[in-house]
């Protein structure tokens, strides 16, 4: 199994990366934050790749995603794990925080979830990979 886990510094989407990278599957952890990335590979195992992506960009999506199909040979699964919150009291909650949450949670998986489809696309139909 290729697998794409997207937020995967920390949180839920890091304990995911390298469960999957643990149980031998070939993983891609991409997110904001390089270091926190290649730590999380180190754990995950050989062959883990590290991709800096941020999912509120269009090109960062598409370049992470096609980066991973190229490293992983393909991709059969994207776990999406990225994810912010506003951590305050509702009212006091301004539109420029909901926008920001909104493009991080919506709008990334979007980017995301349309950066694979054009690699299988690209590919014939089959699992991504992304043949440019």
């Amino acid at each position: 199994m290729r697998v794409v886990v997207v937020g995967a510094s920390s949180g839920l989407g890091r304990c995911i990366g390298v469960d999957q990278g643990q149980r031998g599957h070939k993983v891609a952890l991409l997110a904001r934050r390089q270091h926190r990335l290649v730590e999380a590979a180190e754990e995950a195992g050989p062959g883990t790749l590290a991709i800096a992506c941020d999912v509120t960009d269009e090109e960062s999506c598409q370049a992470a995603i096609e980066e991973a199909a190229a490293g992983l040979g393909g991709i059969d699964a994207i776990i999406y794990a990225s994810g912010i919150g506003p951590l305050s009291r509702f009212e006091t909650i301004g539109a420029a925080t909901w926008r920001k949450a909104f493009d991080t949670n919506v709008i990334g998986a979007a980017l995301i979830t349309a950066a694979a489809l054009s690699c299988r696309e690209a590919s014939g139909g089959v699992a991504a990979t992304c043949p440019r």
